[in-house]
């Protein structure tokens, strides 16, 4: 579960193929993407602040 806002960090130690970082609601369907497709090497921090892709809140039916 997800507050209003959460933060990820995350490294990349190789950047040999594409890395995307995306939330995804519990039937699977994309709520948000919050890295990527390219993303260079080293330490990342991603936000994301409970909203999906249209700006609509969606903490309370996602990710449980």
């Amino acid at each position: 579960p997800f507050s209003v806002e959460s933060e990820v960090v995350f490294d990349v130690p190789d950047h040999k193929d594409d890395v995307t970082l995306a939330v995804y609601d519990v039937s699977g369907r994309l709520v948000k993407r919050l890295a990527g497709p390219t993303v260079s090497r080293g330490r990342h921090v991603a936000r994301w602040d409970g909203t999906d892709t249209s700006g609509t809140g969606r903490t309370a039916d996602c990710c449980e």
